[in-house]
């Protein structure tokens, strides 16, 4: 039996979406300060023009390739930051 993610997340009813939640997860998303390196942004390999999807076998990070992480594990939080 296949499965489907619903069309929309559902959000907790103590902190719903607001325009300016969304404003700033957009801001902050394409924001390349929030890397260690501060030069790549979360959309600089989660690009929406491919469903927000990160398309690299390896990171972009040089201080994750430094570490040998690759996407997968930087996707599961083992990342230098932690």
């Amino acid at each position: 039996m296949q499965r489907s993610l619903p069309a929309r997340a559902p959000e907790p009813a103590d902190n719903p979406s607001t325009p300016a939640k969304i404003t700033l997860g957009r801001l902050l998303f394409f924001d390349p300060i929030l890397s260690a390196t501060q030069t790549v942004a979360c959309a600089t390999c989660h690009h929406p023009k491919f469903a927000w999807a990160d398309r690299r076998a390896t990171p972009l990070d040089p201080l994750l390739k430094k570490l040998n992480l690759d996407a997968e594990d930087a996707q599961r939080g083992l990342s230098c930051r932690d």
